[in-house]
């Protein structure tokens, strides 16, 4: 039994030092600023039962395997990026790289900063409805904006129109449940983004979804900075509301938002 337990310990021995090694060079390997690359690199090497851990919950770059997984859905589109001036020719070509699509013509946008104005364009958009509402927030409120638009879509779900809702687990961890059962009883979907205690999937601490998308019936999309909640948006004026940006577009962006 004693032999036993020194080679199982011998072998453990060796396979996270091996392991250390990995992630030492895959540090070393990737684009970081040198005061993360070097606490990574002591919290690995001196303390690895520590740092190994964090390094494997937090430090995985993955969003750059997403882009990539990403990228052929534009592929096609590439061929589009020498209608764009001159000027921008370089960024569009980096945004295709990076699994985003180029920049195109043909699109209106209406800018706003005021919430009670982009408040009141959401409830038109919801309302105007006919086929679809797709959205996903990092923050919907559980406060009279939010409870607003949701018994908004919940009626467009009973009438028939699709309404899906993408929540962030952790932005919207007191709206994700009872506070949405309205939709999914009308016959919507109400999808949760990284639950904050998975049981069976996979999480990332540093990973939230604070995208503020909306879009509806494949033609109109709302995105920017403002989440579904009180201190963004509201159908009256709010003394503690944020100042924040949002704009709703038409034209041929949409179906790649909507992607």
């Amino acid at each position: 039994m004693d032999s036993l337990r020194v080679i199982v310990d011998h072998l453990l021995t060796v396979a996270g030092f091996l392991l250390a090694i990995t992630l030492v060079l895959r540090v070393l390997g990737e684009r970081r600023q040198p005061g993360g690359t070097m606490a990574w690199l002591l919290a690995i090497l001196l303390i690895p039962y520590i740092g190994v851990p964090l390094y494997l919950l937090l430090g995985g770059r993955k969003l750059a395997k997403r882009a990539q997984r990403k990228n052929p859905l534009y592929a096609a589109d590439r061929s589009e990026l020498h209608l764009v001036e001159e000027t921008f020719f370089q960024g569009g070509r980096r945004l295709v790289q990076a699994g985003m699509p180029p920049p195109r013509s043909g699109n209106q946008v209406d800018l706003m900063f005021n919430g009670e104005r982009a408040f009141n364009r959401l409830m038109e958009e919801i309302d105007n409805a006919k086929e679809s509402i797709f959205i996903e927030t990092f923050i919907l409120g559980r406060d009279e904006t939010g409870r607003a638009i949701v018994d908004a879509l919940a009626v467009k779900a009973r009438k028939g129109v699709q309404v899906r809702i993408l929540l962030d687990g952790l932005g919207c961890l007191r709206s994700k449940g009872r506070f949405v059962q309205s939709v999914r009883e009308a016959g919507g979907e109400v999808a949760e983004f990284l639950p904050v205690l998975p049981l069976r999937r996979k999480w990332s601490a540093n990973l939230r979804n604070h995208r503020k998308i909306a879009v509806f019936d494949h033609s109109c999309a709302m995105v920017g900075g403002m989440n579904l909640a009180r201190e963004f948006m509201g159908p009256t004026p709010w003394p503690n509301r944020f100042v924040d940006a949002c704009a709703f577009v038409t034209g041929p962006l949409v179906t790649d938002i909507e992607q």
